[in-house]
């Protein structure tokens, strides 16, 4: 099914506002955002923190270090939601990395609507395919800015293509951290993406990195699958009310959306959760299009009670 256009929404209206506000304020905005970094800058516990008031029209970018790469928060400019809710991305760099961020228009909409917005990008080893060692290293870092950023104990998730299975993958191991996960084009199934013998870190080509990979032989993790796959492990999720959202092309050949996330939806119907699915018609892997990178109906969920 392929996104409806719908009408414009009043936070996509105060968006456009704003931008026709900031390209207004040329220079003087700009002198003054840049005192107001200097002088009113907070202190955090954290690494190498720099700001950026100019990146995002409703945050504030913080970028610190974390395990040696880029990590960030992006805070709220104006009223911040009450109970301090938060949506974590996963490949972090969608919500902040490069000149054009992929997931702009999300992130927009979040920091409009009071939520803070946050990832990690550790480079190629941001792959880590949910084994536990990925797991501890993304339940390390939802402590950390739990802490440092005071936000809500329950996070809210997203995860596209390689970043399902890394949310997913510390989801199902600390349920009790987690409200709701937007899953997009997402992995849930290692079997299907990037296989098995790719998460062997013996063999040549594997998909996780040093210290983060399964370390274990191919016949081992055959023998735990079980207990290791997100797929398989459903049910921590669906007893702690956790809500799914889920956006797949239907001619997704990377990704196979009956292997990941039909099958995903089936289970976790089963065990009682709480699930949506769309599928774009036609749609296949990494394409930019709105059915992804703009979907009025996946905001709603991230940013509803």
């Amino acid at each position: 099914m392929l996104t409806v256009i719908e009408n414009e929404s009043g936070v996509e209206k105060m968006l456009a506002r704003k931008m026709s506000s900031a390209a207004r304020g040329g220079m003087r905005t700009l002198m003054i955002l840049m005192a107001l970094t200097l002088f009113n800058a907070p202190s955090y516990g954290l690494d190498r923190v720099r700001e950026d008031n100019e990146k995002f029209i409703f945050g504030k970018l913080i970028t610190f270090d974390y395990r040696g790469k880029d990590a960030a928060v992006i805070v709220p400019k104006k009223a911040v939601d009450k109970a301090r809710r938060w949506v974590w991305f996963s490949p972090g760099t969608l919500a902040f990395a490069g000149k054009q961020v992929q997931c702009t228009w999300y992130v927009e909409m979040l920091l409009a609507s009071g939520f803070h917005v946050t990832g990690f990008d550790l480079g190629p080893a941001t792959i880590t395919a949910a084994s536990p060692a990925g797991a501890k290293v993304h339940y390390e870092f939802y402590q950390l800015v739990t802490k440092e950023f005071n936000l809500n104990k329950k996070a809210r998730l997203v995860g596209q293509s390689n970043g399902g299975l890394n949310q997913y993958g510390w989801a199902f191991r600390h349920p009790e951290c987690v409200d709701r996960i937007l899953g997009m084009l997402a992995v849930t199934d290692f079997r299907t993406w990037p296989g098995m013998d790719s998460l062997v870190s013996t063999i040549a080509g594997s998909y996780t990195y040093s210290g983060l990979e399964y370390n274990m032989s191919l016949v081992e993790l055959l023998e735990h699958i079980k207990e290791l796959n997100p797929i398989d492990n459903l049910a921590p999720l669906a007893k702690a009310g956790v809500k799914l959202y889920h956006l797949h092309g239907s001619n997704d050949g990377t990704v196979p959306p009956q292997a990941n996330t039909l099958e995903l939806e089936r289970r976790y119907r089963a065990l009682g959760g709480e699930i949506t699915i769309e599928i774009g018609d036609g749609m296949g892997h990494g394409t930019p299009h709105p059915f992804y990178n703009e979907n009025q109906r996946a905001l709603r969920f991230l940013i509803a009670d």
